[in-house]
């Protein structure tokens, strides 16, 4: 059995970024694909932010995965000290 003690707060962080960053153009491609199907109801201030979606969601998602991933390694450490880490059993 191994135990995690400590997580690197920026390791995890920039595995969270790029995360958020893939997941963020996969929203920004379904953001701008209903945003197209809404310009028959509701004009052409849907089309305007079609193409903004794709490239300002996988920015936003990537930046808040990097924030949220070090407070989360943090997070992490902290209560490791306490409690002792995570038990894994490795093979």
């Amino acid at each position: 059995m191994a135990i995690i003690k400590k997580i690197g707060i920026l390791s995890a962080a920039k595995i969270q970024g790029i995360f958020g960053f893939i997941m963020g153009i996969l929203a920004g491609l379904t953001y701008a694909y209903v945003g197209m199907l809404m310009v028959g109801t509701t004009g052409l201030k849907s089309i305007m932010f079609s193409p903004l979606a794709i490239v300002i969601a996988p920015i936003m998602y990537g930046i808040g995965g990097f924030i949220f991933g070090a407070l989360a390694a943090w997070i992490y450490n902290m209560c490791a000290k306490w409690i002792g880490g995570l038990e894994i059993e490795l093979k």
